[in-house]
Formats: structure tokens, sequence, C-alpha cells
């Protein structure tokens, strides 16, 4: 092993990501890490759910040039029985905050399932909820 790092909590939900310099993974409290591939220290962490008052975890990392695209489920309930699915833009170097999509939908049951997927300049991402965004 050449090193070990330890989130917040768990990051076992969310499919990570990797570049030459950074190891991308999220976690079951909304947030993205940016870890050093040599060292495993921090580059940075976002947290793209400072205002949710219940349960979001990131389920999947996408890169695509400077970005960072992190799909994400944001409970709107404490039980769970609603959600939304979100797609948050980062600055790959910083971890800033670039942009936010939330899709909501009929019943509010969505939920994103895996990374983005990012072709030419479309975003793509869908949901349990039987939807497909292109943003």
């Amino acid at each position: 092993m050449r090193w070990q790092y330890s989130p917040d909590a768990p990051s076992y939900a969310a499919q990570s990501a990797v570049d030459d310099g950074a190891l991308y993974i999220g976690t079951r409290s909304h947030k993205v890490y940016a870890l050093d591939v040599q060292t495993g220290q921090p580059l940075w962490t976002a947290d793209i759910g400072v205002n949710w008052p219940f349960l979001g975890i990131v389920t999947g990392i996408a890169i695509s040039g400077d970005r960072v695209y992190a799909g994400a489920v944001k409970r709107l309930t404490a039980a769970g029985d609603s959600s939304v699915s979100i797609v948050a833009a980062l600055d790959r170097i910083t971890g800033t905050i670039l942009f936010e999509f939330e899709a909501r939908q009929a019943p509010a049951t969505s939920s994103v399932s895996s990374a983005p997927v990012v072709s030419g300049t479309l975003l793509l991402v869908s949901d349990l909820g039987g939807a497909f965004y292109a943003i």
C-alpha cells in the first residue's frame, strides 16, 4: 500500500475518477475530494450540498478539461422517500463550484445513479427515476 486516506464519510457509493495529478472521490456527506495521486494528501475538498438539510450522496465523478463533474442524490426528506438528482461542475484545480444543475421531476424520486458522461459540449446523466438529461 502506498497511501491511505479516510474522508469524513464513506465513499463506497461513488464512482471515482483519476487524472495525472489527482484522485477524485465523492462521499455520503455530499463532498468531493481531490487527493494527490502520489501522497494521498487532500488538494481540495468541495461540499456541493453545504445547505442541504438531509443526506446527500455523491454517486459518480467525471473529468473533462479543467472541470470535475459530480453526480449526486439530494434527499428532500429525512426518511429519504423524496429526492432530486444533482450535477455539479467544479474547477479541477481549486474545487470551486462553477455551477449546479438540479433535476426535479414529479414525483420527486430521481437519483443520479452513476458518474456523468462528457461528450463534446454535452454533459449527460441518467437517473433511477427513468429520466435522461443532456446539459
